[in-house]
């Protein structure tokens, strides 16, 4: 199984997913026709040609372990920068926004 969340896409096979179902989503998903293997879940208003047009959107970001997750959410602490710039090649953000504004 693959999940899809905004640009994400996570598959299974590598980290575990869990879908918490509506007793709705479950009577959705037991009416697919079983041909059917995608079923997304939006909010009321959405624009459907909008949600289509994301459901086939391939453009995504591969999520396929715990280190890739790290990655997304975990900030970085330090930004490196070329020496002309910083004079040092580590500096935190902080010190790059008083490098540049004074």
């Amino acid at each position: 199984m693959k999940v899809k969340v905004g640009k994400f896409l996570f598959d299974t096979n590598h980290i575990p997913v869990m879908l918490v179902l509506s007793e709705q989503d479950k009577a959705n998903i037991a009416a697919m026709d079983p041909e059917a293997n995608s079923f997304c879940s939006f909010p009321d208003g959405f624009d459907h040609k909008a949600v289509q047009n994301w459901m086939g959107d391939e453009d995504v970001v591969q999520v396929n372990s715990p280190e890739d997750l790290e990655r997304m959410f975990m900030p970085s602490p330090k930004l490196a920068l070329p020496p002309s710039i910083s004079g040092k090649t580590d500096k935190s953000l902080e010190d790059l926004d008083d490098t540049v504004h004074g």
